[in-house]
Formats: structure tokens, C-alpha cells, sequence
């Protein structure tokens, strides 16, 4: 009597603990969709702590070390720039980034570079750089 009295007793205390603890279903689901990035966005990595906001100084300095390594002239640079391009507003503002990063490189045939990028990636046509300079 004492053996059934003591399992009912358990299994009133487990019944009760599980009714207290609704379980994973109680832990709100995020959808999946806001976690991926679309197609449309950029590769690079955005700083810790900017909620998903890149300024274009961030654009350039979350650029790869390698590929900085690799870049002695604009042309080198091509499409590894254009996540840049997404985020600067301004031929001026580019060139401020584009020479943090990249102190030896010249300069000089910027806006015909970036013209070329906005021509041949469609997904840089609406932003503001390549807006800004009629592509």
C-alpha cells in the first residue's frame, strides 16, 4: 500500500512540475526569413552593435584584409567594391572611405570607376551613389 501511495505521490509531483512548465512551445518562433539575408543585400560584414545600419566608413573598414591586400588599383578592386558603393551616398564620401582603407591607391579615375560598377550591376542602380551620378 505504502509502494502505490509513494507512486502516486511521484506521479502527481511530475504531473504538477509539467503543467507549471509549458514546454518549448511557449518560447516565441522567429521567423527564419528574418534571419537570412536576400539576395539583394550585402556580403559584407556589418560592426557588432550597428543594428543593420552600415555607414560607408563601415563599409570599407569591414572589408577583407585579403582582399585590401590584392587591391593596387581600382579595376583590381571591381566587384569586391560595390557593397561600398551601396552604402556611400556620394562620390566625396567614397573617396573619404575608399582612402582609409586603401592610402596608395589612386584615386583619380573615381567616378568613371564607379560609373562602370553602377552600369554593369543592376542592383547598385538605386542607390544614392550611382543616383548621384545619373547611372
Amino acid at each position: 500500500m505504502r509502494i502505490r501511495l509513494a507512486a502516486a505521490a511521484i506521479l502527481a509531483i511530475a504531473l504538477a512540475a509539467c503543467n507549471r512548465n509549458p514546454g518549448p512551445s511557449a518560447i516565441p518562433s522567429v521567423p527564419s526569413s528574418s534571419v537570412l539575408p536576400t539576395p539583394s543585400e550585402s556580403i559584407v560584414a556589418e560592426p557588432a552593435g550597428s543594428l543593420g545600419i552600415m555607414t560607408c566608413h563601415d563599409s570599407f573598414t569591414s572589408l577583407s584584409p585579403l582582399t585590401l591586400q590584392q587591391v593596387t588599383t581600382l579595376q583590381d578592386a571591381g566587384r569586391d567594391l560595390d557593397a561600398t558603393i551601396e552604402h556611400c551616398r556620394s562620390v566625396s564620401e567614397w573617396k573619404t572611405g575608399a582612402q582609409a582603407v586603401l592610402p596608395t591607391i589612386d584615386l583619380s579615375d573615381t567616378e568613371t570607376f564607379l560609373r562602370g560598377r553602377c552600369a554593369v550591376n543592376p542592383e547598385l542602380t538605386g542607390t544614392a551613389l550611382c543616383q548621384s551620378l545619373g547611372s
